[in-house]
């Protein structure tokens, strides 16, 4: 894979960061060690709907379409999560490495009546999972 992984001071690697946020104000982001077996990253959701259900929509492969107003990016949809979301709108979850050479393209997506669309959509990243 040719990815790049951006090294962040005191947060170790954080998966890259393939951008198509909005609308709404939700972000996405997977930090800490390399995906690699014994690894750990914590998956954050920030500027969620507060007290509410978002979802974690997982794919192999982003095919950046156009849904509810933003861009869905994991295509086709392999597997969704719910990720109950905090009065702060944050959401988080432990994710561990192992299991590659696999990369996974993850966005969150919240229900949400005060955007056009209905939904707050997250931008997309791109997890490069390791054996």
């Amino acid at each position: 894979s040719s990815s790049i992984v951006v090294e962040l001071a005191g947060d170790g690697l954080c998966q890259p960061d393939l951008g198509f946020g909005g609308p709404g104000s939700m972000a996405l982001s997977l930090c800490g060690e390399a995906l690699a077996s014994g690894g750990v990253a914590q998956l954050e959701v920030t500027g969620a709907p507060a007290n509410r259900t978002a979802f974690l929509v997982l794919s192999s492969t982003a095919a950046p379409t156009a849904f509810k107003g933003g861009t869905l990016v994991p295509l086709p949809i392999l597997l969704v999560l719910p990720l109950p979301t905090a009065a702060d709108g944050s959401a988080q979850l432990q994710v561990p490495g192992g299991g590659g050479p696999l990369d996974v393209v993850a966005q969150a997506l919240a229900p949400d009546a005060a955007l056009p669309g209905g939904y707050a959509i997250s931008n997309a990243i791109q997890a490069e999972f390791l054996p």
